[in-house]
């Protein structure tokens, strides 16, 4: 077991998960995390989102000169270690043989890298994700590849950004479609017709964006082809 103490006071398990299905798909973060893997000598390089409704970090981008272990890894760290990768604004290295804070990473489990390095990632007001570059021996990443990694991990925080403010757009027109059908439907005003997403979110314990989502399926019309079979 690792001999670091961490604090305790910090009360989220954040959950890691690493498919290794990842590592075979091409992504639009390639152009910038191959350059990084290629120039630091890792043997794995990964990206995680972080998903804050769930405290989750879910692997985005892989890439990996071993082949894996296991298939797919999962792991729930402990309140210490998510609370230090919650507090991380640097790029820190260290080996999961002798350092507890890298020692439950899935890539540790699923490539036996004992060599971590990770990158925050994160806009001005939240982390977005963690980067993460792994060698399976124990040597040490040497200074110049921590610049490398600190100006990967802006670039790629700002593709994160990018995608969630589409995300969002793409969210809010399904909700204004939902909410315009209800107006129609049942002759409601337009907040009320918010109000009833709303409570009906809250209800169903799901987000706004997929009970409207739902709304809007039910509302598309059925095509001609199985309208005219059904007579």
């Amino acid at each position: 077991m690792a001999a670091l103490a961490l604090r305790q006071d910090f009360h989220t398990r954040y959950y890691f998960r690493l498919d290794a299905g990842v590592t075979e798909k091409e992504t639009d973060l390639d152009p910038v995390l191959n350059p990084l893997a290629a120039q630091s000598r890792s043997d794995t390089a990964v990206v995680y989102r972080f998903h804050q409704e769930s405290s989750e970090f879910s692997a985005v981008a892989a890439r990996s000169a071993i082949r894996p272990l296991v298939r797919d890894a999962g792991v729930t760290q402990t309140p210490g270690v998510s609370g230090w990768v919650f507090g991380l604004t640097d790029a820190t290295q260290g080996t999961a043989s002798e350092d507890e804070r890298f020692e439950r990473f899935p890539e540790r489990l699923q490539y036996g890298v004992d060599s971590l390095l990770a990158v925050p990632l994160r806009n001005a007001e939240r982390l977005l994700g963690l980067l993460t570059l792994g060698r399976r021996s124990a040597e040490a990443f040497g200074p110049e590849v921590l610049p490398s990694a600190q100006r990967t991990g802006r670039l790629i925080s700002a593709v994160m950004e990018r995608d969630e403010l589409e995300q969002r757009l793409r969210e809010r027109k399904i909700v204004e479609r939902a909410k315009g059908i209800l107006q129609e439907r049942r002759g409601l005003s337009e907040e009320r017709a918010y109000l009833l997403l709303r409570s009906t979110s809250r209800r169903r314990r799901l987000p706004m964006f997929d009970v409207a989502r739902e709304i809007v399926d039910y509302a598309r019309p059925v095509p001609a082809r199985f309208s005219a079979s059904a007579r």
